[in-house]
């Protein structure tokens, strides 16, 4: 290794930063970009639906709860609405029915 080597690799160097910056070499195509939606993967959820219609999505099977014993596992936190409910089951003639109320802290 001489003492123009370092120099000479500088030059190198400039001489390929600006065969590049000049627009010699073919363009690149334009590309649009592409926006992807990321959600995160729930193997398992459980939907209810409320009297009044209203949709939500749980973590836990509240269908297996032993009621009421697990009462107290009824403040579950609803992916849909991003807050905590707590879920009321009302048996009216035989048929089973929820009302969800949100806790607000």
């Amino acid at each position: 290794m001489n003492k123009y080597t370092p120099t000479l690799l500088w030059l190198l160097l400039c001489l390929i930063f600006l065969f590049i910056k000049s627009g010699c070499s073919p363009p690149t195509p334009s590309v649009d970009p592409i926006i992807i939606e990321i959600i995160p993967e729930q193997p398992f959820t459980y939907n209810i639906v409320e009297t009044n219609g209203i949709t939500h999505r749980y973590k836990e099977n509240i269908f297996e709860f032993d009621l009421p014993l697990d009462n107290p596992k009824l403040t579950q936190f609803c992916l849909l609405h991003t807050s905590w409910e707590h879920i009321t089951v009302i048996y009216q003639g035989g048929a089973e029915g929820y009302v969800v109320n949100r806790i607000t802290p």
